[in-house]
């Protein structure tokens, strides 16, 4: 009897164990806006005020596609700098990555050299950085109304160098996509903002972070 209740400790253990680490943690600053993960929006964790953010994925091949956007208090100015779209590709299991961006001293330090940034994804289980194969898409700065979702889907239809296999795409419905580890995802795609009416503006204001808030009111004022 004793022997049993043992073996069945130790089956429950490793279940927990299995159970607990049966799938990819990846953190980051909220400095990054992290735009899509597998073709999908993200399901971030964390809140307006959290310094960081965090987001689970499974194990195997994942694409995430982010934009960095650090700000700084610029002669009694607040001012945010955008570097371009990063779509990345890596291959992780029963881990904890950590995104790490660099550090720039000011506004205007960032404004020169984030073009040129580089990056990191760091592996807490092996405490070392992993291999990353990452790409840009073609726009930058701040845009109201991007269908970021279907921008990557054809990006990866196309090939692109951080690009995972789709079988097949299908428009503005949810349907099964197969991704580059061979399993099926489930893609909603998200229809072409038409940004042309003041309730869609209003809209998509009120969506945003307290932070690009203040960036767009800023961006609105220097227009006048």
């Amino acid at each position: 009897m004793k022997n049993f209740w043992s073996i069945g400790c130790l089956s429950l253990g490793l279940a927990l164990s299995s159970t607990a680490f049966a799938d990819v943690k990846l953190e980051f600053p909220d400095t990054v806006n992290l735009l899509v993960t597998n073709m999908q929006t993200p399901k971030v964790s964390g809140s307006l005020l959290d310094n960081n953010k965090s987001i689970t994925l499974p194990n195997g091949v994942n694409q995430v596609v982010f934009q960095f956007t650090p700000d700084f208090l610029d002669k009694n100015d607040y001012k945010k700098v955008y570097s371009h779209i990063v779509v990345a590709r890596f291959d992780a299991k029963d881990d904890t990555l950590v995104l790490k961006m660099p550090k720039y001293k000011s506004y205007y330090d960032a404004k020169v050299n984030i073009e040129k940034m580089t990056w990191q994804l760091h592996s807490s289980k092996t405490d070392k950085d992993i291999n990353v194969v990452d790409d840009k898409l073609s726009v930058t700065g701040f845009v109201l109304g991007r269908d970021y979702t279907n921008e990557v889907m054809e990006y990866n239809r196309a090939g692109g160098k951080a690009a995972v296999a789709v079988s097949y795409v299908t428009v503005n419905t949810d349907k099964p996509v197969l991704g580059d580890s061979g399993k099926t995802v489930k893609v909603a795609t998200e229809q072409h903002l038409k940004v042309g009416t003041l309730s869609e503006l209003q809209r998509l204001y009120l969506q945003s972070s307290a932070q690009d808030r203040k960036a767009f009111r800023k961006w609105i004022v220097d227009q006048e």
